[in-house]
């Protein structure tokens, strides 16, 4: 088992190690074939990308995309718990999903306009961002 020490050590496009939900994963090998690009990884190489890393990836997505031969298992430390948003602290991801608030906001949706201001509401501001900006192109938010 890798400390956070150690993985602290592996920043670069030769040694790429990440830690997400309490494990190490070497994505040396991997930086090329990312769908979002290299760069992204590289922004978390030697950290924790968690919180980066779940508001934008379905939960199976490390099992279906990696091979499990990258994964160098758990991180060496006892708390490897996922810091809270600062954009909204306190609040879970699940809370705000669950919320009586939230499914009132989405209730009243009844157009794209709606949609987006409830999204606004709902999503972290980070992967709202995501969405606004149309990805990297920005033609379909155009067409839209």
């Amino acid at each position: 088992m890798l400390t956070r020490a150690e993985v602290s050590k592996h920043q670069s496009r030769d040694s790429c190690l990440v830690i997400i939900k309490g494990n190490v994963y070497d994505l040396s090998s991997y930086l090329d074939v990312h769908p979002g690009g290299s760069r992204i990884i590289l922004k978390y190489a030697g950290r924790d990308a968690t919180q980066a890393f779940e508001p934008i990836h379905p939960p199976d997505a490390i099992e279906k995309h990696l091979p499990p031969e990258l994964k160098l298992g758990p991180v060496a430390e006892a708390n490897v718990g996922i810091p809270p948003d600062p954009a909204l602290p306190g609040i879970s991801l699940a809370e705000r999903t669950t919320n009586k608030n939230v499914l009132s906001l989405l209730r009243s949706v009844v157009n794209i306009h709606d949609f987006e201001h409830a999204a606004s509401q709902i999503l972290a501001p980070r992967l709202f961002s995501v969405f606004k900006a149309g990805a990297d192109d920005e033609y379909t938010a155009q067409w839209n």
